[in-house]
């Protein structure tokens, strides 16, 4: 009975049938390359396609087709209007206001309404109205009321610990300059740190305290950073410098 079930369900009817009303994947916008039979001239039009998953197999199907797209050149602009589209189907509001370039909205807002007038995809009410009631709802904040405690900075930091770690430099550390495991990771703290913020051990052991995440993300607890114990690990990795 299960086997007879999952086949109904796998077959093309019923895949059209669960793709109609669920979104399982990403859109995106097709290359299509037409040769006129008679000048041999070739000319490219574009379709927005959908992708979805059918056990371990990866399908697309065209939506709708988009023409020439003229003003959307590049592969990121393309990218950035599928992805317009998609948003528009589900209803997400953009963060921070964000918004594309008016070329992109445009054939944005076209498919959406051609999407939802010959209702080539079912639009969830739902969703709809949630966004409706996201963009509508407005709140008043005194910005003179906010504050913020441990402010710190990641993304340099962040950056270059995922370098270090690539590097698989800890291990290295470990394995063959003689650190122990508290050492390898001081030891990338201050890499780390003088890489963003190159400065004396003094200056360095404040900026870590009061400035930076480096010591959270090094798994070294910030009240035991000072500057003595990056005078002993600056000592201990010039005497491995080659």
């Amino acid at each position: 009975m299960v086997n007879d079930f999952q086949s109904r369900l796998l077959s093309p009817k019923m895949i059209v049938y669960v793709n109609q009303f669920t979104y399982l994947c990403r859109m995106f916008i097709k290359t299509i390359i037409k040769t006129d039979k008679n000048t041999g001239k070739r000319y490219e039009y574009y379709r927005l396609c959908e992708g979805y998953r059918i056990a371990d197999k990866v399908r697309h199907r065209s939506i709708l087709t988009l023409g020439k797209l003229e003003g959307v050149e590049t592969k990121e602009d393309k990218k950035l209007l599928a992805d317009r589209v998609e948003s528009l189907i589900k209803g997400d509001v953009p963060l921070f206001g964000y918004s594309p370039s008016p070329i992109i909205e445009q054939y944005a807002q076209a498919a959406y309404k051609r999407i939802r007038d010959e209702k080539l995809l079912d639009l969830n009410p739902m969703t709809k109205q949630a966004s409706e009631k996201a963009e509508t709802d407005y709140r008043k904040v005194d910005v003179n009321s906010i504050v913020h405690e441990e402010v710190r900075e990641l993304g340099s930091e962040w950056l270059c610990k995922q370098s270090a770690d690539k590097l698989k430099l800890h291990g290295f550390l470990s394995e063959q300059c003689g650190f122990d495991n508290n050492q390898a990771s001081t030891a990338i703290m201050h890499i780390v740190s003088r890489a963003v913020y190159p400065a004396s051990e003094y200056k360095t052991a404040q900026w870590i305290k009061e400035n930076s995440s480096v010591a959270e993300l090094c798994n070294i607890p910030e009240h035991k950073v000072n500057r003595y114990k990056l005078y002993a690990i600056s000592r201990k990795l010039s005497k491995r410098r080659q």
